[in-house]
């Protein structure tokens, strides 16, 4: 399965070795899509799998592959994938933006915002950023209960507020989309948010009532940690398949002057071809 595809129908010259020839990187959108997938599977078992481990079968530490499958730990194998996902997700966002922007496409910032809000999601994932706002709210949620421990993630406050004020901006902008593209952005945020607000919430109120060590509070990070990966990885195929049919491709130049090179990235796409205007 090629996933990328180098050059394709190009030949090679033997007298020509060295001769400064374009490269062209061909993606298709549903390999990518698969083989992250298939990654995120991956990382959820091997938590699944540990976790187990570790609460029916004694292994707490299993050579420290325990704390790095762990999808409740921080720096380790499953953050790292995450935060760089996210972090290609705000490339290509900043790709799209960049692209509409040059072709004074009316909502070109509104794509360098999602750029930017991918950011900080991606910095968010590696460094724990959300957890600073903890103290802001948990006085006054701890004096009610939490909530009946759905708000035991005391941060989940503000991340509701986030995601209304969000989506409220963005309405025109969504609503803008041909229908298949506008659909596979709500599938793709409905997992995320539903992941990272829905589940979070229901282990919040397991953790307020059973504390965290034990098996069930493992497997709601477990489908937590599911929805958000496969949310994200639903929204890259969705920017893809956007690239290839709006945009066509990339060109980058590589070098100074007339001795610069030329890098092709073309996305493989089956769609019609996708344009967003203004509604």
């Amino acid at each position: 399965m090629d996933v990328f595809q180098i050059n394709p129908g190009v030949e090679q010259h033997a007298a020509a070795p060295h001769a400064s020839a374009p490269f062209t990187l061909v993606i298709s959108p549903r390999k990518v899509a698969l083989v992250l997938t298939l990654v995120v599977l991956s990382l959820v078992l091997a938590h699944v799998g540990v976790e187990y481990l570790r609460f029916f079968h004694g292994h707490v530490r299993l050579l420290g592959f325990q704390r790095q499958l762990n999808l409740d730990e921080e720096n380790n194998i499953p953050t790292w994938y995450s935060s760089s996902a996210l972090l290609l997700s705000a490339l290509l966002l900043a790709v799209i933006g960049l692209a509409n922007k040059r072709r004074r496409d009316p909502y070109a910032f509104q794509w360098l915002g999602l750029a930017a809000i991918f950011l900080y999601l991606s910095l968010d994932e590696a460094a724990s950023l959300h957890e600073m706002t903890r103290h802001l709210s948990k006085p006054m949620l701890e004096a009610v209960g939490y909530f009946h421990g759905f708000l035991y993630a005391t941060w989940v406050v503000f991340g509701v507020a986030f995601v209304i004020i969000v989506g409220l901006a963005y309405l025109r902008f969504l609503a803008a989309f041909p229908i298949q593209t506008r659909s596979l952005f709500l599938i793709a945020g409905a997992l995320f948010v539903g992941g990272a607000l829905g589940i979070e919430s229901l282990s919040g109120r397991h953790a307020y009532f059973y504390g965290f060590e034990n098996f069930g509070y493992t497997m709601y990070v477990a489908c937590e940690e599911a929805m958000e990966m496969l949310g994200n990885v639903v929204f890259l195929y969705a920017l893809l398949t956007h690239l290839g049919s709006s945009i066509g491709g990339i060109q980058i130049l590589v070098g100074d002057g007339p001795s610069a090179h030329t890098l092709h990235i073309d996305v493989e796409t089956n769609c019609p071809k996708d344009t967003h205007t203004a509604a």
